[in-house]
């Protein structure tokens, strides 16, 4: 990302000197190079570029890490989904337990 934004500010600086040189060289306001969205589009590009690249590396990073994963196997996996929801489920039966004592006890007391 560092690269892009050096490049870019070299990019917009030379094309900033080229459209001022056209400019004081050319009296027609239709030369080429003499507007100002020729410089923005000519820095759009490059940060399309740089956004582009970034995205790239990104993704490149992301494969690189997942082959480190090691994953669980069929095995592992079907028992710990187990645990997982028979403690859902006991958890689950505490609160709705305690919920209703607490409900039952109030309305005895509020009752």
């Amino acid at each position: 990302m560092l690269v892009c934004r050096t490049l870019l500010g070299f990019r917009q600086t030379l094309l900033t000197g080229v459209a001022q040189l056209a400019e004081q060289r050319s009296p027609k306001p239709q030369a080429v190079g003499s507007s100002p969205t020729a410089r923005a589009n000519g820095s759009k590009d490059l940060q399309i570029r740089c956004l582009m690249a970034s995205i790239n590396n990104y993704l490149e990073e992301v494969g690189k890490e997942m082959r480190k994963v090691t994953w669980p196997s069929q095995k592992e996996l079907i028992s710990n989904t187990v645990v997982t929801i028979v403690a859902t489920v006991v958890i689950s039966l505490f609160i709705f337990s305690a919920d209703r004592i607490i409900s039952t006890v109030l309305e005895v007391i509020y009752g």
